[in-house]
């Protein structure tokens, strides 16, 4: 996990936060609630008007008022700092954006850049480079296939309504690209998806044929094969099933391209 999607990661989290405790101040109850120490405990006093001196003594069939007010304090310190810390995390987060650190190698001299090994690789040099892999596909030849918008041919229609919709969303990816996987061997995951945000290689599995037994029984060892090697759904593996009555939901598809991929 790069130290820019953790940033993004707590962004979301401060922005939700903060909405939920914006909402429950909008009901919060008014006044000021104080409490003595009284034998092992405490009581406490509300004062709804300044006028009101010490207070009047809250009893215990009324302490969900004094739990409110409690809260609602508690609330407002919380919302301060996160406030303040969503303030210094946005302006963090626009000074990362904004990418300079990957100009540095491109503002090099190109007669220099040979002789350079940069730190911080340009995103879409790094983009290029995944592109530009030379790998050995799977060995199993493809008798009848389908071919992409961009002209790669796929196995299934399925897979190439997905690599169209990767293509349109300008996700760069491999196709059948080899992985080995310690409990099972070399496999070839039908994509293999460089993420812009991690720098990490995703791996999508589409499985077509979920109304058969064996393929059904397969399938799901392969998936447990990928989380004994440290691919977990929804983070660097994703996966789409097919039944004869269920075809693949493009939709669907392009939900899990917004949600992962971009």
């Amino acid at each position: 996990m790069t130290f820019v999607f953790m940033i993004a990661q707590r962004i979301r989290y401060l922005k939700k936060s903060l909405s939920i405790l914006e909402k429950e101040l909008e009901k919060a109850p008014k006044g000021r609630l104080r409490g003595n120490k009284h034998g092992a405990g405490w009581q406490y006093y509300y004062r709804k008007d300044p006028k009101d001196g010490n207070g009047v003594y809250i009893k215990k069939s009324q302490m969900t008022l004094a739990k409110k007010i409690a809260q609602r304090d508690y609330d407002r310190k919380l919302l301060a700092s996160f406030r303040k810390e969503y303030t210094l995390l946005t302006r963090l987060a626009r000074v990362r954006a904004s990418g300079e650190e990957e100009d540095v190698y491109s503002s090099m001299p190109k007669s220099f850049q040979p002789l350079i090994r940069p730190l911080v690789i340009p995103i879409e040099t790094a983009v290029r480079d995944f592109l530009n892999t030379s790998y050995e596909s799977n060995p199993f030849i493809i008798q009848e296939g389908y071919y992409t918008m961009k002209g790669r041919l796929m196995r299934s229609k399925s897979e190439m309504l997905i690599g169209d919709r990767l293509d349109a969303a300008h996700v760069p990816f491999l196709y059948e690209k080899p992985l080995l996987l310690p409990e099972l061997g070399t496999v070839y995951p039908d994509f293999t998806i460089f993420d812009r945000k991690t720098r990490k290689e995703i791996y999508w599995e589409h499985f077509g044929l979920m109304d058969d037994r064996d393929y059904r029984n397969k399938a799901l060892y392969r998936i447990e094969c990928y989380a004994k090697a440290g691919y977990f759904i929804g983070d660097r593996l994703l996966v789409t099933f097919e039944t004869s009555e269920m075809r693949l939901n493009t939709k669907y598809v392009d939900v899990l391209i917004r949600k992962f991929l971009v």
